[in-house]
């Protein structure tokens, strides 16, 4: 009598070919520079019957489509794929690449695709769509997919509790990143990124005191076997709050706090103490942290360039600038403009006038930010010099290099 769990021999011999193919195809996969190789097991598993025998082995050769970065092809391969939850991943995994990419409307696409063929996100899927539609910004398809997120039963998922907040935030709908995050609070699912979100969410819409109530809530929040605990993003986010609010006494508690959990080594947290004691005009401990960090990038570097102008002191800013152009560090317009800006302070207009005319000749103004932060500083310098002369020259060059032309500049 047959054992009720003997295997056919077809089925052994089924087993021992995908075996055999796959350990060939990891080896290929280890020297895979095209999508090539890739497309020949995938010819090689279908002409043997293998793919249609057993769905894993075609979600391996999705995997191998998606690390040969050919997209496309692993999409046609998914849609020959019968749904299941567990590969779902694949799914993920483009949707995740597309977001990486800034390809947002294409992450939301293939959401509409995989559900038009009976796929169902799950709670990773959710995260990536909605940091997708924070960027666009789509408020419309974010309060959308929050709908479907609640329909499905992920609303106390922690992960797409905070996306939500987060998507919000970035639409402009403070009034629901607070709904969903005081009912993350009530249903007791929030973590540290929980609270980075709302308060980010409150810096974005220019509320800086409420963003650091809710810091300093984070701080007390939980007991104390399980209290939160500020993270580098957390410091990155209320340090701005804190300079707009002039706040530094709690400026050096949280630089205190750095240096005590070591979060001082990161670049962004560095820049950012080193930009709020800046903007609280205290130059002399901005530039203690700044002596004392180990990498510094363009924005360290402008945080000075900008505090030692705006506080007056020129000869440091213009000391900074020139030591950023001996190392080769590449200047931006908040670089130049500071020091247009201190030059036109001091009523030096020909020499305000000459650095405009290098920021012309070595900025790329495709950016409209970069754009619009180069005609304030074409402005502020013919206010300060008070040169109706100076203003055309400058108006003029503006055009010559460039300038859009949607900025008229009615300077009779």
């Amino acid at each position: 009598m047959r054992h009720p769990f003997h295997r056919p021999l077809h089925f052994n011999r089924l087993h021992h070919h995908l075996l055999a193919f796959f350990s060939t195809a990891a080896h290929v996969l280890k020297k895979c520079d095209s999508i090539t190789k890739v497309k020949l097991l995938h010819q090689q598993l279908t002409v043997k019957g293998l793919a249609a025998s057993d769905n894993t082995a075609l979600q391996k050769i999705v995997g191998m489509y998606i690390a040969c970065d050919a997209p496309s092809e692993a999409i046609l391969t998914l849609s020959r794929l019968p749904p299941s939850p567990s590969s779902v991943f694949w799914w993920n995994s483009l949707i995740r690449r597309a977001v990486r990419l800034r390809l947002l409307d294409h992450a939301l696409e293939l959401c509409h695709g995989m559900q038009s063929l009976g796929w169902r996100p799950d709670g990773y899927t959710f995260p990536f769509l909605l940091k997708a539609c924070g960027e666009l910004p789509s408020f419309r398809r974010g309060a959308s997919f929050h709908g479907v997120v609640c329909t499905l039963g992920y609303e106390n998922n922690v992960f797409v509790g905070n996306a939500l907040v987060a998507m919000y935030g970035r639409c402009g709908d403070l009034d629901s990143a607070r709904q969903v995050f005081d009912e993350m609070i009530h249903s007791e699912i929030t973590d540290v990124i929980s609270w980075n979100s709302i308060v980010a969410a409150y810096m974005q819409s220019g509320d800086s005191k409420k963003a650091v109530q809710m810091f300093y809530r984070m701080t007390s929040y939980g007991k104390l076997e399980i209290q939160l605990r500020p993270d580098a993003v957390s410091l990155v986010n209320i340090l701005p709050a804190l300079a707009s609010v002039l706040g530094s006494i709690q400026g050096k508690e949280a630089h205190a706090y750095a240096l005590k959990t070591h979060l001082i080594d990161d670049l962004f947290v560095g820049n950012a103490i080193v930009d709020m004691y800046a903007k609280c005009g205290l130059m002399d401990d901005a530039n203690k942290v700044f002596e004392r960090m180990e990498s510094k990038d363009v924005v360290s570097w402008n945080a000075m360039v900008s505090g030692n102008s705006q506080i007056g002191r020129f000869e440091d800013a213009l000391g900074l600038f020139e030591k950023m152009r001996e190392e080769k560090i590449e200047l931006n317009v908040v670089t130049w403009s500071a020091v247009i800006a201190g030059y036109a302070q001091r009523g030096h207009g020909v020499e305000a006038l000459d650095v405009f005319r290098q920021m012309l000749l070595n900025v790329n103004n495709n950016d409209n930010g970069d754009e619009q932060m180069a005609v304030n500083s074409l402005i502020d310098m013919y206010a300060k010099c008070k040169s109706i002369d100076l203003a055309r020259v400058s108006v003029s060059m503006w055009h010559q290099f460039g300038g859009p032309c949607a900025y008229d500049l009615n300077l009779t």
